[in-house]
């Protein structure tokens, strides 16, 4: 006869249910992101063509970027326990012949 080695406290199980919840919510919050980064996507595509128009800038919506950004680097900065940094400068700036700026 093969006894069974696995021993189940409540203890463990409790602290299992409370790891799990937290990758849950964890996920959750990635989602979120990957949502809200697809939100953007679609504003950056309908103010890129309302730019070339001429009807509205692009302004607003790198700001929103930038926004995003900040806010999941410091979500990903607070789980790792140490400081993200990224600096994002464009290369050259965007071309005002094309409309885009």
């Amino acid at each position: 006869m093969e006894r069974s080695r696995h021993r189940s406290s409540s203890g463990g199980i409790s602290r299992r249910l409370v790891k799990d919840l937290g990758s849950m919510g964890d996920a959750a919050r990635l989602g979120w992101y990957a949502v809200v980064e697809a939100l953007t996507l679609l504003r950056w595509l309908v103010a890129t063509v309302l730019s070339i128009l001429g009807v509205a800038r692009v302004d607003g919506v790198f700001a929103a970027l930038r926004g995003n950004a900040d806010r999941q680097r410091d979500w990903a900065s607070d789980r790792l326990g140490r400081r993200l940094v990224a600096e994002y400068e464009p290369t050259r700036p965007p071309s005002r012949s094309k409309g885009l700026a």
